[in-house]
C-alpha cells in the first residue's frame, strides 16, 4: 500500500466521518433525509461501518509497518551473511588452493558462487563445523578464522534464517489484514453510495448543504438553471445593445 493509496483511503474515511457528524449534529438535515425514508438506524449503521473500517485500516497500516521493518531487518541480515561468506570463501580458497578435497567438501571447488540466493545456500555448508577437519581448523585459525570467529559467522546465518521466517509471518499477517480492510471499506462504500443518493435528492436545491456533507454538486439544478436563463439577457438583446452603443 503506497502513500497515494493511503491518502485515498483516508479521504474515504474522512468523508464518511464528516457526513455522519454533520447529520447527527443537525436535526433538520436528518428530518429532511427521514422524509425520503432515511431512518436513524441507517445513520447508526453508517457509524458502525465507519468505526469498523477505521479499525481495519489502522490494523492494516500497523501490519504493513511491521512487514517493512521485518523486510529491512532481513535485508541487513542477508547482507551480513553474504559478507561473511565472501570473506571466509576467499580465505579458504587461498588456504586450501592445493587441497581439492577440502575445497570440494566446503563447496568451493569450481566457479565462484555468483547469485545471492546460491551464495546463501552455500553458506550453510561453509559455516557448518562438521565439514572441517582439525587440520583445516588449524590452517584457518592461522589466517584469522578462529573457532570463536567461525561460531560468530554461524550465528549470523541463524539470525538470517530467523529473520526470513519472521518476514514471511509478517507478510502473511499483512495480506490478511489488507483483505479485511478491503472488505470493511467496501461495506462502508456501499453505505456511502446509498447515503449519497438520498442526500442528493433531499438537498437538490441546497448545494451548500451538499458541500457540507462532502457531496460536490453535479451542476445547477433545474430550478437554478431556469433562474439563470430568465435573468440572463437574450443574445439578440445583447447584440442590439452593442450596436446602439
Amino acid at each position: 500500500m503506497n502513500a497515494c493509496s493511503q491518502r485515498r483511503i483516508a479521504r474515504r474515511l474522512e468523508a464518511a466521518r464528516s457526513a455522519i457528524a454533520k447529520v447527527s449534529a443537525t436535526p433538520w438535515v436528518l428530518r429532511r433525509l427521514t422524509e425520503l425514508g432515511y431512518q436513524d438506524s441507517h445513520l447508526t449503521q453508517g457509524q458502525k461501518l465507519f468505526t469498523a473500517a477505521a479499525e481495519k485500516v489502522s490494523e492494516a497500516t500497523e501490519r504493513l509497518d511491521k512487514q517493512r521493518a521485518a523486510t529491512e531487518h532481513l535485508r541487513q541480515c542477508r547482507a551480513e551473511v553474504l559478507g561473511a561468506y565472501q570473506g571466509l570463501a576467499r580465505t579458504a580458497r587461498a588456504v586450501f588452493r592445493h587441497d581439492a578435497g577440502a575445497l570440494i567438501s566446503l563447496g568451493l571447488k569450481g566457479r565462484s558462487t555468483g547469485a545471492a540466493r546460491r551464495m546463501l545456500t552455500a553458506a550453510h555448508t561453509l559455516f557448518d563445523a562438521d565439514f572441517y577437519t582439525n587440520a583445516m581448523r588449524v590452517s584457518l585459525a592461522q589466517h584469522g578464522y578462529s573457532e570463536t570467529l567461525l561460531s560468530q559467522e554461524r550465528r549470523k546465518l541463524a539470525e538470517w534464517q530467523w529473520a526470513a521466517a519472521v518476514q514471511d509471518q509478517c507478510s502473511t499477517a499483512y495480506e490478511q489484514a489488507k483483505a479485511a480492510q478491503g472488505t470493511a471499506l467496501r461495506a462502508l462504500d456501499e453505505w456511502w453510495a446509498r447515503f449519497s443518493r438520498t442526500a442528493r435528492v433531499a438537498f437538490a436545491e441546497d448545494p451548500q448543504t451538499l458541500e457540507q456533507l462532502g457531496l460536490v454538486p453535479r451542476g445547477p439544478t433545474l430550478t437554478q438553471a431556469e433562474d439563470r436563463r430568465q435573468t440572463a439577457a437574450p443574445p439578440r438583446q445583447i447584440r442590439q445593445a452593442n450596436l446602439a452603443a
